[in-house]
């Protein structure tokens, strides 16, 4: 039986007091991929494992991974009831930024990668930098890269927000073409800079897969690649199109607000699925 999928609430217990029912369900939201526990971190590894031991506890157990929703995985290891669900983006964080000329002189560059070093991607940014493309990366492990080239422009540092500054939202905001590498080891067909690109109004090119095909529709609202030679195409293709490609962000930012990839949204219909009715904007139960 194919599992359920809601259009991403930390674990929870939420009393239902709907129509005098009165029920206490326990539910539970993880980003860890428990069954490919591969951290080099033993307090990481020792917490995907408790959490695995501790999944026949909880009525439902939300994944915004594909493959661990099917037959063989949560529910094998116990989970009585797998919800497939998407990443979100914070709507208090993640929206398009008015830049200033230091945001601009600090963020901006024609193509940008916001992630941690894999092989994968290090060879895909380094065949950009060796035909041409300047490529600027912020993110951890890019030290460990084995090649160098000068158009590519190591921050070895993650952006992130914070209540000071919204470094992150306003780095998308300054790069004209944003880069969505997915990580293989967690079989990632979407991530959070997924939906948070389009959301800060960038233009997203991301690798094409099944998920992301379905979140955004491919040449209207995001742009995608299967290989580095079509990464490379892309690039120049709306690197020398900015009409096209600022239509195509707009386009994205719009997905992202009707089609309700915002975190409070997500959570609503979490809660509804889970209750069997429809969770208002103030968390009453009213429809």
């Amino acid at each position: 039986m194919a599992p359920t999928r809601i259009g991403g609430v930390k674990e929870q217990d939420h009393e239902n007091t709907h129509s005098g029912r009165r029920r206490h369900r326990r539910l539970s939201w993880r980003a860890v991929n428990p069954s490919r526990c591969r951290y080099h971190l033993s307090g990481a590894r020792r917490a995907a494992r408790d959490y695995a031991r501790g999944l026949h506890l909880y009525d439902c157990v939300f994944t915004t991974k594909a493959a661990n929703a099917e037959p063989g995985e949560l529910a094998a290891m116990g989970a009585r009831r797998v919800v497939l669900v998407d990443k979100a983006f914070d709507p208090r964080q993640h929206f398009p930024m008015a830049l200033s000329d230091g945001d601009a002189a600090e963020y901006g560059c024609d193509v940008g990668f916001i992630g941690s070093y894999e092989a994968e991607r290090g060879a895909a940014l380094l065949h950009l930098a060796a035909n041409g493309i300047p490529v600027r990366v912020w993110g951890n492990g890019w030290d460990n890269m084995p090649g160098s080239h000068p158009g590519l422009r190591l921050a070895l540092e993650p952006v992130v927000n914070t209540e000071a500054a919204l470094s992150y939202s306003k780095c998308i905001s300054a790069t004209r073409i944003n880069l969505g590498f997915l990580r293989k080891l967690n079989r990632d067909l979407h991530s959070d800079r997924s939906v948070e690109i389009p959301a800060c109004g960038g233009f997203l090119l991301a690798e094409r897969t099944a998920d992301h095909l379905r979140l955004f529709e491919e040449g209207d609202e995001a742009a995608y690649f299967g290989s580095p030679e079509e990464l490379l195409a892309k690039v120049r293709h709306y690197l020398a199109n900015d009409g096209e490609r600022r239509a195509i962000a707009a386009a994205g930012l719009e997905r992202c607000r009707r089609s309700g990839y915002d975190l409070d949204t997500r959570a609503r219909r979490m809660l509804s699925d889970v209750l069997g009715y429809a969770v208002g904007d103030g968390g009453d139960g009213a429809a």
